[in-house]
C-alpha cells in the first residue's frame, strides 16, 4: 500500500490512560509477546532486537503501552537501495484484548509524522489480504492499494468488497 504524503499527517490521538512512546531495549519482551500474537508467529527477545531495535535499516520503533505493559508497536524503516524517497510502515501490531480502541491508527500516525518529517515522498506498507482491520485502518490514514502485479487488482477488489460488507462506504479500487 502507498500513501503519497501530500501533507503532514495528522498528530496521533490517543485514549485515556495509553503512553505513546519510542521503543527501548527493556520493551524487548513485551514487543515479542504483542508481535507473536499479531502475527501468529513466534517472536523473542532476539528477534526483536535483530528485526527491529538494533536494525540499522530501522531508525525508530514506537508503541503504545497501558499500566506500563506494551500493547502496540509500529516501526518506521527504510529501504534505501530500493526506495530512496520512500519511508516504510514496517510491523504494525497490537494486543487484541486492547482492540477498538485506535491504537493502530495512533502508532502508524506516529510513523506517518515520522516519515513526513524526513523529508519522504511517500509511505509504503505490506500487509495481507486477511488483516482486514489493519486495512481498514491504513485507507483511514490516506494509504490506497499500491497494483504492481497483474493479481493485485482482483486481490483489492476482493478486499473491500469484504470491508464494504463490513462497512459500507469504502471506495472500490480505481
Amino acid at each position: 500500500m502507498k500513501n503519497e504524503l501530500e501533507r503532514r499527517p495528522s498528530e496521533p490521538i490517543l485514549a485515556q490512560g495509553y503512553v505513546l512512546r519510542r521503543a527501548f531495549e527493556s520493551d524487548l519482551t513485551s514487543i515479542a509477546e504483542v508481535l507473536t500474537v499479531s502475527f501468529q508467529e513466534a517472536w523473542d527477545t532476539f528477534r526483536v532486537d535483530e528485526v527491529l531495535l538494533a536494525n540499522q535499516d530501522v531508525p525508530t520503533t514506537w508503541v503504545i503501552e497501558w499500566n506500563h505493559t506494551v500493547v502496540a508497536t509500529a516501526s518506521y524503516q527504510l529501504k534505501p537501495t530500493t526506495t530512496p524517497k520512500s519511508g516504510w510502515v514496517h510491523y504494525v501490531g497490537a494486543d487484541p484484548n486492547h482492540s477498538g480502541r485506535g491504537l493502530g491508527l495512533a502508532v502508524v500516525s506516529q510513523v506517518l509524522l515520522e516519515i513526513f518529517d524526513a523529508g519522504h515522498e511517500s509511505a509504503l506498507l505490506t500487509t495481507d489480504d486477511f488483516r482486514l482491520p489493519a486495512i481498514r485502518t491504513y485507507l483511514k490514514l490516506g494509504f490506497e492499494p499500491d497494483l504492481i502485479h497483474e493479481s493485485h487488482f482482483q486481490r483489492w477488489q476482493n478486499v473491500l468488497d469484504q470491508l464494504n460488507s463490513i462497512e459500507p462506504g469504502d471506495r472500490p479500487v480505481q
